[in-house]
C-alpha cells in the first residue's frame, strides 16, 4: 500500500466520522433548542403564578390590615378606635360577616339610620337623634 492510498483511505475515515460527527451535532442541536423553549414556556408560567400569588399576597395583607382596622360599634363597623369625625365609616355588618367586603353604608343628613347599598340592611346607628314623627297629638 502506498502512502497516497493510505492517506485517501484516512481522509475518507476522516470524512465519515465528521459526518457522523456532524448529525450528531445537529441533532443534540435540535434537542437544546427543544429543551431551551420548554425552559422559556416554564419560565413564563412561573413568572405568570409569580403575579398571581403577588396580588393574593397583596389582597389578603390588606384583609388582615382591614380586619385590625374594624371595630364594632351601634351595629356597625368603623375603622377607628370611635365613632367620631375623622373616623372612617359605617360599614356594613352584613357584607362584613357574610363575604368579607368592606361595604360602606349610606347615611342621610339628619337620618338615624345606616343603609347598606348591597344587602339592603338597615340600621339604627344613632338613636340618641331620633324624634317621633310630629303627628299633632302632644304628650300627656
Amino acid at each position: 500500500m502506498t502512502f497516497e492510498s493510505l492517506a485517501t483511505k484516512v481522509r475518507a475515515i476522516v470524512g465519515i466520522i465528521l459526518a457522523h460527527d456532524n448529525v450528531t451535532l445537529m441533532s443534540d442541536k435540535v434537542a437544546l433548542a427543544n429543551q431551551r423553549e420548554e425552559i422559556f414556556q416554564k419560565c413564563e408560567a412561573l413568572l405568570a403564578d409569580n403575579g398571581r400569588l403577588k396580588s393574593r399576597v397583596a389582597e389578603l395583607e390588606q384583609q388582615v390590615k382591614m380586619k385590625e382596622l374594624m371595630v364594632p360599634d351601634k351595629q356597625v363597623y368603623w375603622t377607628g378606635a370611635e365613632r367620631r369625625p375623622g373616623k372612617d365609616g359605617p360599614w356594613c355588618p352584613r357584607c362584613w360577616h357574610e363575604n368579607g367586603l368592606q361595604m360602606r353604608m349610606q347615611t342621610f343628613e339628619g337620618g338615624t339610620d345606616a343603609y347598606c347599598p348591597k344587602c339592603k340592611t338597615n340600621v339604627q346607628v344613632w338613636p340618641e337623634l331620633y324624634r317621633p314623627p310630629d303627628d299633632g297629638y302632644e304628650d300627656l
